[in-house]
């Protein structure tokens, strides 16, 4: 038997797929989406996979899930969702990946993730979280995405174990507080470390790690506020902001980044400081 999917686009074009209710994969990516009612797929006993990726969703019910006891795959990545209810899935006991990477979400609780005993992926990277609680999640889950959200502290101790993409360590050195994992030189996870000391954590300590990529402007403009005196700091935020190519820059930044504070976003940084930046570089050529 056959089941009518709808959704509405950007467009407000209100557009369906034909489903059989036996279908084990649904893909409706990058259809320009911003709304859709998934109540049809209540009837959709044997879903394993449910993709919606890259769409415009700004809000959307799980509820109609619930029935789906073999879904094992949850894609809602790239759309634009500020809050998500997880509490339906708590009947889909062989969930094993939720992506909700490249979102607005601020805040999020995993409760309802507890009884996925299989889960196995949590993708959450380039959000608005400022916090997140992993208790609900045990040690069994395998790898945890959280790059680019302003977390100014993060306690990893409830998964112990797993694989946390998050560059913790220089974010919580930075603003000298909270707890992250520390990895031996031979690459061997060791016990969690409160830092009590930032100068301690970022020179003398052999874990600590300059940032490889972006960071939410969001956790910035509080560094900015924390350390911005030390000018080694500076460097780093500098290529947190994806200024590294610039190379070493022998002036203290301090007034300029306090001025460009006020900045609405990274993009807007990046644009005040970049004309100086050059400036610097051609006077010491």
């Amino acid at each position: 038997m056959s089941i009518k999917q709808t959704y509405t686009t950007t467009n407000n074009e209100v557009k369906y797929v034909l489903l059989e209710n036996d279908i084990e994969k649904i893909d409706i990516s990058n259809k320009m989406i911003k709304l859709i009612d998934l109540s049809p797929l209540r009837s959709c006993t044997c879903l394993q996979e449910l993709i919606l990726r890259e769409n415009q969703l700004q809000t959307i019910d799980l509820s109609s899930l619930a029935p789906c006891a073999t879904l094992q795959n949850l894609d809602l990545s790239s759309n634009q969702l500020q809050s998500i209810d997880l509490s339906p899935l708590s009947s889909c006991a062989s969930l094993q990946s939720l992506a909700l990477d490249r979102n607005e979400l601020q805040s999020i609780d995993l409760a309802p993730l507890e009884i996925c005993s299989g889960l196995s992926f949590l993708g959450l990277a380039q959000n608005n979280l400022d916090s997140i609680d992993f208790y609900p999640l045990g040690p069994r889950i395998l790898q945890v995405n959280l790059n680019e959200n302003p977390i100014e502290t993060l306690d990893i101790t409830p998964i112990t174990g797993s694989y946390v993409s998050d560059d913790a360590r220089f974010r919580t050195s930075w603003l000298n507080t909270g707890t992250y994992r520390e990895t031996a030189s031979e690459g061997d996870p060791t016990e969690n470390e409160d830092q009590s000391n930032l100068l301690t954590a970022l020179y003398h300590n052999a874990s600590y790690e300059r940032p490889q990529r972006l960071c939410h402007w969001s956790f910035l403009q509080k560094i900015i506020d924390k350390a911005m005196s030390d000018r080694r700091i500076q460097l780093d935020f500098l290529y947190a902001m994806g200024l590294g190519d610039y190379g070493f820059v022998d002036k203290d930044l301090k007034d300029t980044f306090h001025a460009m504070k006020q900045a609405r976003s990274r993009e807007s940084a990046v644009n005040q400081i970049t004309p100086i930046l050059l400036e610097e570089i051609q006077s010491a050529a």
